[in-house]
């Protein structure tokens, strides 16, 4: 091998090693560059979870519902809707709630052999009619 072809291999080695040098740095930066990120997500569901345990306490596993119990012995289904959202709930030409709610409601009465009671409440107090009963 001539001097110039020892130059040349030793010129292409260095830019070889180089580039490896450059490579191994851009690794190590998208390594680095994503810790932030799962420790971001990390830390949001922690918050999440905190949050919804403050929020949303659990019910105590003693508490029993006799809501069915109540319907069994009155042998009626009452259930409150907002008959202003046609076609789910609306009154129709004879002025009776009407629609797939009603229907599905009087359907659920049927198959369990109870009447099934539909009251008219406006949107905005369904939530404490509900809590009422």
């Amino acid at each position: 091998m001539t001097q110039e072809d020892l130059l040349q291999n030793n010129q292409n080695n260095m830019t070889d090693g180089q580039h490896g040098e450059a490579v191994q740095e851009k690794d190590e930066t998208k390594r680095k560059s994503v810790w932030p990120l799962v420790l971001g997500i990390i830390a949001v569901l922690l918050v999440s979870a905190v949050v919804l345990v403050i929020l949303f306490p659990q019910v105590s596993q003693n508490a029993e519902d006799d809501s069915w119990e109540r319907v069994k012995l009155e042998g009626v289904l009452r259930v409150a809707t907002s008959a202003d959202y046609p076609p789910f709930s609306y009154y129709n030409q004879d002025f009776e709630i009407d629609g797939f709610d009603p229907a599905l409601i009087q359907e659920i009465g049927d198959k369990l052999g109870i009447q099934s009671e539909i009251t008219d409440y406006a949107f905005e107090s369904l939530n404490k009619v509900l809590q009422n009963d």
